[in-house]
């Protein structure tokens, strides 16, 4: 039989009411840190256009691109579509991809027109393997030639200030290692937001802390700056478009963006097309090996207007899969 002491805890556990308050999250990175690290210190939504994060370990995956475009009807029906298959490849020039398209219009491609497609494109990378030959050729050339007008220059200098041995020694040093720094971009100006033409077109807030496929991100929403003027396309699309977008927390990588049009948008002052409010954009990248974050889906839906006379809706879904690594292997054999 339990005491009067007893008897009153249990009473006063059973009437307690239970905790179901969640645990406090820790605060939101600063906002004003976070957007340069993201946009200024890195290519942030320029991601959506291509940007490469890391160009040497992006360029050593391989995998497949699937997009279908559909016209759709006043009733939502579609009236045609169209499929595209097109493996991206690595070359051995380091940022350049080989997009050979294996499926065009629903209808692969014979043989004959890969191999027309691979010989095409060996010889592109042959010529831009010799045009970056060139290039890199003039730079050491221009290097050179600047590194011998700074050491006649400095000589004219310090022989004019007639100093000692040890103070001749010392300027030099001083003077080779300020260009130096200068010449390898070490000394540069703290990054601010206002070096970035995506945040001035648009506003971004951080709104909270989410997760996406075991990774932690920052949400945020970003909305027309209306005080902006100018930029090229993409900052014009921002100027007329609200949504979201999902950055990671450890490496400041874009890993979802959502764009709503809320305002029209004019090509060519209107005459060569329009982008109607109501058309969206959706895009996603997924880590891969957990080292390198790469394609995953894409899916865009408009209402275009074409010369002014022809109203199109259009959707495009776009996703990539097989993801690996390429992996170049070398045998040798030696014969007798």
């Amino acid at each position: 039989m339990l005491t009067a002491t007893a008897t009153l805890l249990l009473t006063f556990v059973l009437q307690a009411p239970a905790d179901t308050s969640e645990p406090p999250q820790k605060p939101l990175p600063d906002r004003t840190n976070f957007l340069i690290e993201f946009q200024v210190k890195r290519g942030g939504i320029y991601k959506v256009m291509g940007w490469m994060s890391n160009v040497e370990l992006q360029s050593q995956y391989t995998y497949r691109e699937t997009g279908t475009e559909m016209t759709i009807d006043s009733n939502g029906k579609i009236k045609s579509s169209k499929k595209q298959v097109i493996e991206h490849i690595p070359t051995r020039l380091p940022g350049y991809i080989y997009e050979r398209q294996v499926v065009k219009d629903g209808v692969p491609l014979s043989a004959k027109e890969l191999e027309k497609q691979d010989r095409q494109y060996e010889a592109n990378i042959t010529k831009w393997e010799a045009e970056r030959e060139k290039s890199q050729a003039d730079r050491k050339k221009k290097s050179e030639a600047a590194d011998r007008q700074f050491e006649q220059s400095l000589k004219k200098d310090l022989d004019r200030q007639k100093l000692t041995p040890e103070e001749r020694k010392a300027a030099e040093q001083s003077a080779r290692d300020a260009r130096k720094a200068a010449l390898s971009g070490t000394v540069k100006p703290s990054p601010k937001m206002e070096d970035s033409s995506i945040l001035q077109a648009a506003d971004f807030q951080l709104v909270r802390r989410e997760e996406i496929d075991g990774h932690p991100v920052i949400l945020m929403t970003f909305k027309p700056n209306p005080n902006y003027k100018g930029g090229g396309n993409i900052e014009k699309i921002f100027q007329h478009a609200t949504g979201r977008a999902w950055v990671s927390e450890d490496d400041y990588e874009l890993v979802k963006l959502e764009a709503d049009i809320s305002q029209a948008i004019n090509f060519g002052l209107g005459l060569l097309g329009k982008i109607q409010p109501g058309s969206r954009g959706t895009f996603e990248w997924r880590k891969i090996n957990n080292e390198v974050w790469l394609p995953y889906r894409a899916e865009f839906a408009a209402k275009v207007r074409i010369l002014l006379v022809k109203g199109l809706n259009i959707r495009e879904v776009t996703e990539y899969s097989d993801h690996k690594k390429f992996v170049v292997s070398t045998e040798i054999k030696v014969h007798e």
